[in-house]
């Protein structure tokens, strides 16, 4: 299984942070442990395909856990699969998986969102490309009870040629590109913004403007 720098200058970075069990490990050792105990908990039998991308540790489904958040490419996976599609998974101080959620797509973006009481969501865009048509799909997910739970929202179900851009300052953009071939370059002033949603900190995205 390959190893991977930039994961491991991540590592590196993240082992002060990381609890006395897990900082005795070496890098290379534990992206292997995290990889084999994935693949055995969501019985996907070929390691070579599978590529930890991302890792994070800190107490994200309840107060005072001792845990870790891992992202995982899928590689080599078929266009029908999604050709970006990633996996995110929680992980228990002694490397078992507690819960993974699977997210398919050709372009995948994970964002964290933190609320009151120490609360994690994830803000999630999967875009698929099919036949030169793009298609976004927007999910949210809070990390609770060493879980991720499924947040039902109005604004997730984009309608036909509705995108959603998330911005660095908690904004969502929910907007129409143009009608004819929306996938070329065109002008920003060619996009029509529907809705301007905020992140709040009760747990929740506002509309400030529609």
């Amino acid at each position: 299984m390959k190893k991977y720098v930039s994961v491991l200058l991540l590592l590196a970075v993240l082992f002060a942070c990381l609890s006395h069990s897990l900082h005795k490990q070496k890098p290379e050792l534990l992206i292997d442990r995290l990889t084999k105990e994935f693949i055995q908990v969501s019985d996907m039998a070929d390691g070579n395909d599978i590529r930890l991308v991302h890792m994070q540790a800190g107490s994200f489904s309840k107060n005072n856990a001792d845990e870790l958040f891992a992202t995982f490419q899928l590689c080599n996976t078929p266009h029908t699969g999604g050709l970006d599609s990633k996996v995110i998974a929680l992980f228990s101080n002694n490397l078992k998986c507690l819960s993974y959620q699977m997210l398919p797509g050709d372009s995948v973006d994970i964002y964290h969102l933190s609320a009151l009481n120490n609360k994690n969501y994830l803000l999630v865009s999967m875009i698929s490309v099919n036949q030169g048509i793009e298609t976004q799909t927007l999910a949210m997910y809070q990390i609770t009870e060493s879980r991720f739970k499924n947040i039902s929202a109005d604004f997730l179900n984009l309608p036909e040629n509705t995108f959603a851009a998330f911005a660095g300052n908690d904004t969502l953009f929910i907007y129409k590109k143009p009608l004819d071939n929306p996938n070329m370059q065109y002008d920003k002033q060619q996009i029509t913004i529907e809705t301007i949603l905020k992140w709040d900190e009760n747990g929740q995205f506002i509309t400030v403007s529609s």
